[in-house]
């Protein structure tokens, strides 16, 4: 859902029209991203030490350690108000007028990211016992975690157009669609409180369609007109 409340002027020549306008829209938007993957580590083959106790062993007892990590990443990003500065042009039609519109847009918002990397240690194997090898299986798991916020603000542009009709002198309605699109980024992750962590790297488009409908009281300066006008 969106909300809100806009202002401009208009010039009127023949059957053509120019106007600027501004408008600021309150939103509820809210955009949430995961996804979850695995890394697994190579077995390594290993030995465990020996004590004095054990020196005339003939060997050591091996032993495997896999480590393995999973990573989940999530994000969120809002847009809480939107302003453009725009101009329309158009032309008129008895009291309807359809017209273009381009301009400035401005967004504020808050973004967020956060990572889960959860590491996984297992070794098995043998170890020596009072008189024989004895199995082993040791199982380790750390799970560290990173945030990263950010501010959402933004500056980028607007264009889009629609359809006005007078329903009396003064007051009109229209639709209206609007695009709004701000500069799309590239955005890595990469913290030394992760184990073991790669880079993460995320892309974000931040643009918004709008189709909305409006109701405006227009002040007139010519000479007063029929209740029915033409625009």
């Amino acid at each position: 859902m969106i909300g809100g409340v806009q202002a401009g002027y208009n010039w009127a020549f023949g059957g053509w029209l120019f106007g600027l306008e501004g408008d600021i829209n309150w939103l509820g938007r809210n955009n949430d991203r995961g996804y979850d993957f695995s890394r697994y580590g190579e077995p390594r083959m290993g030995h465990y030490e020996t004590s004095n106790e054990d020196s005339d062993r003939p060997s050591r007892p091996p032993h495997l350690t896999v480590t393995n990590h999973t990573y989940s990443w999530s994000g969120n990003g809002s847009a809480n108000t939107l302003g453009t500065i725009r101009a329309r042009f158009g032309f008129t039609t008895d009291r309807a007028l359809f017209f273009v519109t381009g301009g400035a847009a401005f967004r504020n918002g808050d973004n967020s990211a956060t990572i889960t990397d959860t590491e996984t240690v297992i070794t098995t194997g043998n170890r020596w016992g009072t008189n024989s090898w004895t199995p082993d299986s040791q199982r380790t798991v750390t799970t560290t975690t990173y945030t990263r916020t950010g501010n959402g603000n933004k500056v980028g542009w607007a264009l889009g157009g629609g359809l006005e009709y007078a329903l009396t002198e003064n007051i009109s309605t229209k639709i209206e669609y609007l695009h709004a699109q701000f500069g799309n980024g590239d955005s890595g992750y990469s913290s030394g409180l992760l184990n073991d962590c790669q880079n993460f790297f995320g892309d974000s488009k931040n643009s918004i369609d709008i189709v909305r409908v409006g109701l405006n009281y227009r002040f007139v300066s010519a000479a007063p007109a029929p209740v029915l006008a033409r625009y």
